[in-house]
């Protein structure tokens, strides 16, 4: 991998892992490799996989910046799942701009429009550190959520993104493979999400 040529943001500099694809680390809590992000860019605007927790927006709207884009320019959030380390942002994300699409298995949709059992659940963990460590957590309308059933081939401009239902030990969380137009290789990368997400050449 190369380094990207674009400014960073905090912390190390972005990664270029595919043409036009940008990943992101998010220096949460001021450590690297942490939590990541990857942008997208397509003719019309960004696609923001796992945008990670609210805490770390200002490193993402760094590397927006970076690209010569802010958030008004971002299209569509994709989301590997609901850990408030990949999709805690969001709900705040989504108000930025009402074009902004975000795209959910659809067994996650219901927790997105209304965090509140997923905030139960990790207040038992991080209890007085949730907001510290996470942020606001907020739902994301209703009119934003493209819920996924896995087997749909998502068009954004010329990105063309194959959606597979990948289910784990206690939930079902869509890959997104995209396809580039380079016929250079077959090799897949990753792009981020726990090893689910992936880029296909």
């Amino acid at each position: 991998m190369t380094p990207a040529a674009t400014p960073t943001g905090l912390g190390p500099e972005p990664v270029l892992v595919a043409p036009e694809v940008t990943l992101v680390d998010l220096m949460f809590c001021g450590e690297p490799r942490s939590i990541a992000s990857a942008l997208l860019r397509t003719s019309s605007g960004i696609v923001v996989v796992d945008p990670g927790p609210t805490t770390t927006l200002d490193a993402l709207e760094r590397a927006l910046e970076g690209l010569h884009a802010n958030w008004k320019d971002v299209r569509a959030v994709l989301l590997t799942h609901l850990h408030l380390d990949h999709a805690g942002s969001a709900g705040t994300i989504a108000r930025f701009d009402p074009g902004i699409n975000v795209v959910v298995h659809a067994s996650g949709a219901p927790h997105l429009a209304d965090p509140a059992r997923l905030l139960r659940s990790a207040a038992m963990i991080y209890g007085d550190d949730l907001r510290p460590l996470w942020g606001d957590v907020l739902p994301v309308p209703a009119g934003h959520i493209v819920p996924l059933a896995g087997g749909e081939i998502l068009r954004v401009d010329g990105r063309v993104f194959a959606v597979a239902a990948t289910p784990d030990t206690r939930a079902i969380t869509p890959a997104f493979w995209m396809h580039t137009p380079a016929p250079r290789s077959s090799e897949t990368q990753p792009l981020a999400g726990s090893g689910v997400a992936s880029l296909v050449s």
